[in-house]
């Protein structure tokens, strides 16, 4: 169940990132494609707050609110107050909320202003070292996002309870005491008023729950159908790939296998729950870690991503009589001498991309886009960052009973609406389909020759008895040679192999990997890491193959641990393909040249960045009127610094001055960009000479 809404300001808005610079303190949050937007997270804040009081002034219970915006865990520390910690994993909100992303157009590409204040002692003196300069957003800005409302029996309560919660919001940002970022929100084919939703979840609240008869567990056929999957993000996803120590949680740029299964069987047992039992517990189902292969918005057909790291390398070969050039050489497949003398070779972690044609290129993981944003909740010492990466075009593939297929990709045709990694209510959305895909070709295809190479996709579990002389190759080669006869196959010639833990975790807390008392967490596995390479020298027999990748190498299928996947081939070219920006228009070079020249006639003498900002202000929301009646107006007032401040350029009468006199015949957004170049030049100003003082003083 998904609905959108609209969200426009009728005043200036601060929402803020928690990250700022030398001269502007606090930037405006921005997508990966360089747009003004409302985290998720703020907005699902405010909402819960709003819905808390409207629960709380009429009467309703908690579980109003928690079933619906979910509720908090706690750790060891609350054991006393509120229970044992493996009790307090919190409750998931009913529901995902998307980013809100400023609608721009090309007569508008920016939206923002900057706004500088400063402390004022009791005798009007401003305070030393007080001065902030803080990006918003413009009044009249609007904003667009989604909501999108989990399946299940209450489903209905809780899309009552967020359009209200929505209607009712007054305001976004910091500031809002103040007055900033008030705001009116309107949601997408509503004709029922405020008063109307109010009494319908008034009465689903008090309606009798009917719980549903269990059902008998039901048997499937072993058959295996093959299916990969298209994940299309549309908020960042979060996938944290171990424990985070500090207060900065990063997210690696693969979706495990266990998200995805996990994800897949959540589907699956909304529709059918022994159905999902069946398919969770048969040897015919594996998942695959979901890989980035393109940027948000690409088309099909899109390329075949595989995750590597260990053999594979890239170089950058100089030479005086031809331009650089990227090479590529992986040393499971050809000999790393053959690159020229002291060529130095730099690791690439990341995906090789097989297209349609042929071609191999690689993605590295440092050139993926991310998103990163600071969170922390008033009152509590709880700051902390989230770096997740950018709405992306993720794949995999998919192992599961023909029985099982078909209720999915029914259920996936009439919502295809998924939700994956950390804190799903505000992250991770996306639109997932299963594609028909060629057994024989598409699984097994390779450009590495004769000889067959696989490449680990997931983590590998290791056995658990270790002897301490053995390194992490031996490790795999006898775990890959218990594999190999349990499947039929020759063993691999050749491993390359690297080792390291993986730790799980579950909202339940249960199974036999649980740690009691520790919120879900599962105890810590010894793996072979993603990236690691099997060789065979000669062919191996493709069907017997495919069948060993379908079953795994090592235990933990469960958890997304032994998944495999056919090497591509060495890549020949990197993957570079910017993510479509929007970028601020230049304008008029007149304006430019405007804009410097009334910096030139002001110098530090003139109006403070803030008033110049202002006035910019209202030629950016197309009040011409308005600014040309602020301006007179700054020079009648009674204030005789204010009049001083601008004063060198509206001479004794403002409105026969050249600067008002341009400022009323040119266009709005000349005149706007005439100010904000002004703006910007007396703040760099001031940074510089702030920064002599400094120096002057040391």
């Amino acid at each position: 169940m998904k609905f959108t809404y609209e969200l426009v300001l009728t005043s200036d808005a601060e929402p803020g990132t928690g990250l700022g610079g030398e001269i502007v303190n606090y930037y405006v949050p921005r997508d990966a494609r360089n747009r003004p937007i409302l985290r998720a997270t703020h907005l699902k804040g405010l909402l819960r707050e709003v819905f808390q009081d409207l629960a709380s002034q009429s009467g309703w219970e908690e579980g109003a609110v928690n079933n619906s915006f979910g509720s908090p865990g706690w750790g060891p520390e609350l054991r006393k107050e509120k229970g044992p910690p493996g009790e307090g994993l919190g409750q998931e909100a009913a529901f995902t909320l998307s980013n809100a992303v400023a609608v721009l157009s090309k007569a508008n590409m920016d939206q923002t202003l900057l706004i500088s204040r400063t402390a004022v002692e009791d005798y009007g003196v401003a305070v030393e070292t007080s001065l902030r300069t803080t990006e918003a957003v413009a009044a009249g800005t609007k904003f667009e996002g989604e909501v999108i409302v989990h399946p299940g029996p209450g489903a209905a309560k809780v899309e009552l309870a967020v359009r209200l919660a929505l209607l009712a919001l007054p305001a976004v940002g910091g500031g809002r005491t103040r007055g900033a970022g008030r705001c009116v929100v309107n949601l997408a084919d509503e004709k029922r008023t405020f008063k109307d939703l109010l009494a319908q979840l008034e009465a689903q609240l008090h309606a009798p729950y009917v719980q549903t008869a269990s059902k008998a567990a039901q048997a499937i056929s072993g058959k295996s159908v093959w299916r990969r999957i298209i994940f299309r993000a549309q908020s960042p996803v979060c996938c944290p790939v171990g424990p985070q120590t500090g207060n900065v949680i990063t997210s690696g740029f693969t979706i495990p296998a266990s998200a995805v299964q996990g994800a897949l069987l959540h589907r699956l047992n909304a529709i059918k729950s022994e159905l999902a039992s069946a398919c969770f517990e048969s040897a015919s189902f594996r998942a695959w870690p979901l890989l980035p292969c393109e940027y948000q918005g690409a088309s099909e057909p899109l390329p075949i991503p595989y995750h590597v790291s260990i053999t594979h390398h890239q170089a950058k070969i100089i030479s005086a009589d031809i331009p650089a050039r990227d090479a590529f050489q992986d040393e499971a497949i050809e000999d790393l001498r053959t690159l020229p003398d002291r060529t130095p070779l730099k690791g690439s972690d990341g995906v090789l991309l097989r297209y349609p044609d042929g071609a191999v290129k690689l993605w590295r993981s440092k050139t993926m886009p991310r998103e990163l944003s600071a969170h922390a909740v008033p009152g509590e010492e709880n700051l902390f960052s989230v770096e997740a990466m950018a709405p992306l075009v993720f794949s995999g593939w998919l192992a599961c009973p023909q029985e099982a297929v078909e209720e999915l990709e029914r259920s996936l045709r009439q919502d295809p609406n998924v939700h994956l990694g950390k804190t799903r209510s505000v992250r991770g959305s996306g639109e997932l389909q299963l594609n028909a895909v060629n057994e024989k070709t598409d699984i097994l295809e390779s450009q590495a020759g004769d000889q067959v190479l696989a490449i680990a996709q997931s983590p590998l579990q290791l056995l658990e008895n270790v002897d301490p002389n053995e390194s992490c190759d031996d490790e795999l080669e006898r775990l890959a040679k218990q594999w190999a006869k349990e499947s039929d196959i020759p063993p691999p010639d050749v491993l390359w192999a690297a080792c390291g833990l993986r730790f799980g975790w579950n909202r339940h807390g249960k199974g036999q990997e649980a740690t009691p008392g520790r919120q879900g967490r599962l105890r810590a596995q010894r793996v072979v890491l993603p990236g690691a390479v099997l060789k065979w020298k000669q062919g191996v027999d493709p069907s017997k193959l495919r069948a060993a990748l379908l079953k795994g190498l090592g235990k933990g299928r469960e958890l997304g641990f032994g998944a495999l996947a056919i090497h591509p081939g060495k890549a020949t070219a990197p993957f570079e393909k910017p993510p479509t920006r929007y970028q601020i228009p230049n304008g008029s070079p007149e304006a430019v040249r405007k804009g410097m020249s009334f910096f030139e006639a002001c110098c530090a003498g003139g109006p403070s960045p803030s008033q110049i900002f202002a006035l910019q202000q209202r030629f950016d929301c197309k009040d011409k009127r308005g600014a040309l009646e602020y301006l007179a107006g700054q020079a009648q007032r009674s204030v005789p610094r204010i009049q001083a401040a601008w004063k060198p350029l509206l001479k004794d009468n403002a409105k026969e001055s050249d600067f008002y006199r341009y400022l009323s015949a040119a266009k709005e957004e000349d005149a706007a960009l005439a100010l904000r170049v002004w703006a910007d030049r007396l703040l760099t100003q001031r940074a510089l000479e702030a920064q002599d003082n400094n120096r002057t003083e040391e």
